[in-house]
């Protein structure tokens, strides 16, 4: 018995460590796609501000410029 038990605890093992190889996969397949998903967005973004031309609202010293906006 005490063999037989040996055996299953053994299949048992290399099936647990196939299963985490899968997940292990999974979890770094996941990131890269939503990696992906996120520049294409960022790309389109980046586009639809370059043709409205409203780069000026996302620069560094967008209060200064609001501020020279808004005095006018």
């Amino acid at each position: 018995m005490i063999s037989e038990l040996k055996v299953k605890v053994a299949a048992l093992t290399s099936e647990l460590i196939e299963y985490k190889s899968v997940r292990g996969q999974l979890r770094i397949a996941e990131p890269d796609q939503e990696n992906g998903d996120l520049r294409s967005k960022f790309r389109s973004y980046k586009d639809t501000i370059s043709l409205h031309n409203l780069w000026l609202y996302f620069s560094r010293q967008r209060g200064k410029i609001k501020l020279r906006i808004d005095g006018r």
